[in-house]
């Protein structure tokens, strides 16, 4: 409501058209599904990856979250390509991988006579759970392709967890310095074959992420493109429109900007901010301008300005929404070193709604945290 009513009184200073309209959710929410029927038509191939894909959570919600939170998908560097770029970088992969070819480059590298090896010496051993795990070794080794040696190795060494077998090696394979190098000397110990599959179990999990978020940027950035274009021909702002471009009217810092925080400034005399906790950086940022413009005049009203704010970061509970109580305390304590730290800030300690066994151990927990 007061990043409404800032960009209803100063539209021009702010770039907007004096007439805008606010979308209430329902009309953001059918916006959002045209959007998102756009980008599927002009980005077919990203759409067809995430449809196809073997993984849990409807992709639509997963793109409607990024439009309700889309302030970043605005920003000039937010180029699908580039974006991918960056990615694929931090991933550490390459564009052009794919699982197979991950997949055949690690089995190039696989030390197959260690692996042959090793069944030589379980099936010497003699004892039957040897002999099965050299028969699964073996079956392994004889695979077709790389992508069966993979799939076998991890199925024989690992269990359905993912997590190292425990198989129970008999005292002479154990013993065996080929064994302990390839399967590790004690019961769900690691050896260089498990090391191996891990390896390329962790880079065909960087690939099919890499691939599965390179869909979901594309189909997003166009999904977002096409909400913004219907809000601009339409005259419409979001709710987070509506900070977004408060903030950076006020945040500006040219002089549209400071003729603007000294036209609020007449008329503002005091700021409450209640639960505090629960405001996000991006409201912090929206707040911040307009307190130091009242406390830059404190004295020319010739009355009393104050600053109330109330929070308690044990409370904070809308995160999906932005909410951050590591900003909050960093504000308290930047407000708290104002005036060379004479700022008293008062404690709340005592609690009227609840039971001294329900705070006993919220207390607790919270100094486990290092609180």
């Amino acid at each position: 409501a007061l990043c409404q009513d800032i960009l209803q009184r100063f539209p021009l200073e702010a770039g907007l058209h004096p007439g805008f309209t606010v979308w209430e959710d329902d009309l953001s929410a059918r916006a959002r599904e045209r959007a998102l029927l756009a980008a599927r038509r002009a980005e077919p191939e990203a759409a067809a990856t995430l449809a196809l894909a073997k993984e849990d959570g409807p992709r639509a919600e997963r793109i409607d979250e990024l439009l309700k939170h889309g302030a970043e998908l605005g920003r000039p560097d937010m180029d699908a390509g580039a974006v991918i770029a960056r990615m694929h970088a931090r991933l550490g992969v390459a564009p052009e991988d794919t699982q197979a070819s991950v997949t055949d480059a690690a089995a190039a590298m696989l030390d197959r006579e260690a692996l042959r090896g090793v069944c030589d010496v379980l099936l010497a051993a003699g004892s039957s759970t040897d002999k099965k795990i050299a028969s699964g070794l073996a079956y392994a080794e004889r695979a077709p392709d790389p992508e069966g040696l993979y799939q076998r190795l991890l199925g024989t060494l690992f269990t359905g967890k993912g997590e190292v077998g425990k198989p129970a090696y008999s005292q002479e394979a154990r013993r065996h310095p080929l064994v302990i190098a390839q399967l590790g000397a004690e019961k769900g110990a690691a050896g260089a074959l498990h090391a191996w599959v891990i390896s390329l179990r962790d880079r065909r999990r960087a690939v099919e992420t890499a691939r599965l978020s390179g869909a979901l940027i594309r189909l997003g950035l166009a999904a977002h493109a096409a909400y913004a274009a219907e809000k601009t021909r339409l005259g419409a702002l979001d709710f987070e429109d509506l900070i977004q471009r408060a903030t950076d009217l006020l945040t500006a810092g040219d002089g549209a900007a400071r003729w603007v925080l000294y036209k609020l400034d007449q008329g503002l005399e005091h700021i409450l901010v209640d639960e505090a906790q629960d405001t996000s950086p991006r409201q912090w940022d929206l707040l911040k301008p307009l307190i130091a413009e009242m406390q830059a005049g404190e004295g020319a009203h010739g009355t009393d300005r104050t600053l109330f704010v109330v929070g308690d970061e044990k409370q904070s509970i809308f995160s999906f929404q932005g909410a951050d109580p590591e900003k909050f305390l960093a504000e308290k304590d930047a407000f708290a070193a104002a005036d060379d730290g004479r700022r008293a800030l008062p404690v709340l300690a005592t609690s009227y709604r609840s039971t001294s066994q329900v705070l006993s151990v919220v207390d607790a927990v919270w100094a486990a945290d290092g609180r």
